[in-house]
């Protein structure tokens, strides 16, 4: 078979699971058809488990649209994580002025500490600005 075939193949069963799953649907993705054994990736595991629970009705529904699958093979896909962003939130100048006096009234010295760390973190971000 030919490739051009294999891959309308493919997009016709994709096509087909994402219309019978359509709250799972855009979760998925159909990596291989052999004829008898569907193989899915999930985009994670909560999708993965509610489509297992649906593989016998998955298959019937299959099989009277003409896919005649024998069984469903449901994978969770590794993908990777992409970087966070760091955050620039910034303080209003009243709340810099709050947390200034906060810091000088707290008597216990690591709390202290940190609110000082936090407002430095502040002033040095908005002088960067």
């Amino acid at each position: 078979m030919s490739v051009f075939k294999q891959a309308e193949r493919m997009l016709a069963i994709h096509r087909r699971v994402a219309s019978l799953l359509p709250a799972q649907g855009n979760g998925l993705q159909v990596v291989r058809w052999d004829g008898s054994v569907l193989v899915i990736f999930a985009e994670n595991a909560a999708i993965a488990t509610r489509v297992r629970q649906q593989v016998p009705s998955l298959l019937k529904k299959l099989a009277g649209a003409g896919f005649g699958a024998t069984d469903i093979r449901i994978k969770v896909s590794v993908v990777e994580e992409k970087p966070m962003q760091p955050k620039h939130a910034q303080m209003s100048d009243a709340a810099l002025a709050s947390l200034a006096e906060l810091a000088d009234a707290v008597k216990a010295p690591e709390v202290r500490d940190k609110l000082d760390a936090l407002l430095q973190r502040q002033l040095k971000q908005r002088s960067a600005s």
